[in-house]
């Protein structure tokens, strides 16, 4: 199996990164599903109903706005230090 190459993963994390933050941008102003202290703001839930609990496009937005800046200046790091030493 090979191996991702350094400029793809720098991509890859580049767009998932602007795509979880426009997304996460939605949840908090257009949805009010998050708030802008990112604390989940469910809707009210009828009685008798249980509370109502994030989805998965909810929490995958969450994690990939918090991991994807990660990977992205992780490998942008990489790739710098690298050239440097050649």
């Amino acid at each position: 199996m090979r191996r991702p190459s350094l400029r793809r993963v720098i991509w890859v994390s580049g767009i998932a990164w602007i795509v979880s933050w426009s997304c996460l941008g939605l949840e908090i102003f257009y949805w009010h599903h998050v708030t802008k202290t990112l604390h989940l703001n469910p809707p009210k839930a009828p009685p008798g109903y249980p509370k109502p609990q994030p989805g998965l496009f909810l929490l995958s937005v969450l994690a990939g706005s918090a991991l994807a800046p990660v990977a992205f200046l992780a490998a942008a790091i990489v790739a710098r230090t690298g050239k440097s030493r050649k």
